[in-house]
């Protein structure tokens, strides 16, 4: 892991799609930022070129690696809440298989809070509706299965 592959990774995530990265994008990242951590631990003189240099790459790191989680991780709220409240989710598959297994993960229970908390509070208010008024038929949702 460079930085290169950082700054190429957040462009990528610029877009509204969510981009394929390596399944263990997230791991490689903190190997990446614990070198940087001990190259800058090894140096003895504290205000060298080399220790400002590295100090610099870590700092810009760090910034980019958050950047890329938070880009990353509202595409999976919007994914799993179009899961939630959509007729016909067909387009969302290809994204979830670009995400890393930690992602799926948070989408996975992003999805499950929506469901649980759709169905105790508006399926109960359109249940007591639809028994009240047999020709209203709410939109039920609740047969949407787990992508992962």
């Amino acid at each position: 892991m460079k930085f290169e592959d950082l700054v190429r990774v957040l462009e990528e995530e610029k877009k509204p799609t969510m981009s394929r990265i390596a399944s263990d994008f997230y791991s490689a990242v903190k190997e990446y930022i614990r070198e940087l951590e001990e190259a800058d631990r090894k140096i003895s003189r504290r205000h060298s070129e080399e220790s400002i240099m590295i100090q610099y790459e870590l700092k810009n790191a760090l910034s980019t690696v958050d950047k890329i989680f938070n880009k990353r991780t509202r595409k999976i709220i919007k994914m799993a809440s179009g899961k939630a409240f959509s007729k016909n989710p067909t387009n969302i598959a290809h994204d979830i298989e670009n995400m890393t297994p930690e992602e799926r993960h948070v989408y996975q229970q992003v999805l499950d809070a929506i469901l649980s908390g759709k169905k105790n509070t508006i399926e109960t208010i359109l249940s007591t509706l639809t028994e009240n008024e047999p020709g209203i038929r709410p939109d039920n949702r609740s047969d949407i299965k787990p992508d992962i």
